[in-house]
């Protein structure tokens, strides 16, 4: 098994997110209360894929650990350096998360931060 295109290209992460962002609050901004539930099942994707591109950027995989014994032979992948995003790696998040207060990122001219104001 190789690795898939995801992978290791944050920008596909990133992209979808924004794809799955932007669908979540069209829905949201209808009003419609049938439609909050897609909306937020939507939102929380989206989430999960600007996490997995915040990974990817800081030289993560995005891969499941479990599953490295599947991989070819020529693909060489530390289990330390995959990102299953499960119970197990969640302390990747947080790690990320508290890099993101004290950085600054540019996304496609898009700054951001999670610094306090």
């Amino acid at each position: 098994m190789n690795l898939d295109r995801y992978a290791q290209d944050y920008a596909l992460w990133r992209d979808s997110a924004s794809i799955n962002y932007t669908a979540a609050k069209t829905l949201f901004e209808t009003g419609d209360p049938f439609l909050f539930f897609p909306a937020a099942t939507l939102g929380h994707h989206a989430l999960e894929m600007y996490l997995k591109a915040g990974l990817v950027a800081n030289g993560m995989t995005v891969f499941n650990p479990k599953e490295l014994n599947k991989l070819d032979v020529g693909v060489n992948l530390a289990k330390a350096n995959c990102d299953g995003l499960g119970g197990e790696h969640k302390f990747l998040l947080d790690a990320l998360v508290a890099e993101l207060r004290h950085a600054r990122f540019t996304w496609n001219n898009a700054s951001f931060s999670l610094a306090a104001p």
